[in-house]
């Protein structure tokens, strides 16, 4: 398969999911990079880490 733009059909996001491919976007300099291993690896490391400090104090939603 093409490594290409595709249609998949409407997709509705909700706003969450909409900001977080904003923060995404921002983070690579709304450049467009190759999905690498050691990309992947770290993205999936920063969203583990996020999950073993929950209940912490850097926990974001500890208010909520």
């Amino acid at each position: 398969m093409s490594r290409q733009s595709r249609t998949l059909g409407p997709v509705l996001l909700s706003p969450n999911e909409m900001f977080w491919l904003d923060v995404i976007r921002m983070s690579s300099g709304y450049s467009d990079p190759a999905p690498t291993l050691w990309r992947t690896q770290r993205l999936r490391q920063l969203f583990s880490d996020r999950f073993r400090t929950r209940g912490s104090d850097h926990d974001d939603e500890a208010g909520a």
